[in-house]
């Protein structure tokens, strides 16, 4: 059994010792155990911003590569319309034999082809053509139109109405309604060069390090 303090210091130390006591229980009750529990809910809080943050990080990765992934496929779309038109292989003999073909469709007269120097270009190679064509205004508008409609870039240029100097041809042509006429002009065309090696590989975006 304790003894009971004796002398007035005793009994002093014991009072303050009991004071101290309830302080430090009055302090855990109130203070330390109420700031525990705000740092417990300012943890859980940081926690859950911390993982909405990483997962709205991994979204936004995940939504550049898919944004790259269809500005991809739409640059690869341009590209094979691109090549549709300006192709990397030399049509140009076929693509003389089409345009043959849409002047004397609309009952033309071809009066010449005559060849001239390819322009040589870094991405590209304009190949170009003298033509003259013999026949009516109304004709001859309808197969400039059918050039211009043509698969391939073909551009009419440097247009000039002059009388027909194939006189044969202009016979032929000639009606009661309207004098034939001839039109001088120059077609261009172009092809593409050969892209490199590494230009041609596909692009993997795989490679980008995003997950």
């Amino acid at each position: 059994m304790a003894l009971m303090p004796k002398t007035q210091r005793e009994q002093i130390l014991v009072f303050v010792a009991f004071i101290a006591v309830l302080a430090m229980g009055a302090y855990w009750h109130f203070i330390f155990k109420g700031k525990s529990v705000e740092l417990a809910e300012k943890n859980t809080r940081l926690e859950a911003v911390v993982s909405v943050n990483q997962k709205a990080r991994t979204e936004l990765a995940r939504g550049n590569v898919n944004q790259l992934r269809a500005q991809l496929a739409g640059y690869r779309e341009n590209l094979e319309l691109i090549r549709t038109l300006v192709p990397t292989s030399n049509e140009v003999p076929s693509l003389l034999d089409q345009v043959s073909s849409a002047a004397r469709r609309e009952g033309l007269e071809i009066a010449g082809v005559d060849p001239q120097p390819v322009v040589e270009g870094e991405q590209y190679d304009t190949y170009r053509y003298d033509i003259g064509v013999v026949g009516g205004y109304h004709a001859l508008a309808a197969f400039l139109a059918n050039v211009g409609s043509l698969q391939r870039i073909v551009a009419p240029v440097n247009l000039k109405l002059i009388q027909p100097t194939n006189v044969s041809a202009a016979q032929k042509k000639k009606s009661k309604n309207f004098a034939a006429i001839e039109a001088r002009f120059q077609i261009q065309t172009f092809v593409a060069r050969r892209a490199t090696a590494d230009e041609d590989a596909p692009i993997n975006l795989n490679d980008t390090g995003a997950r």
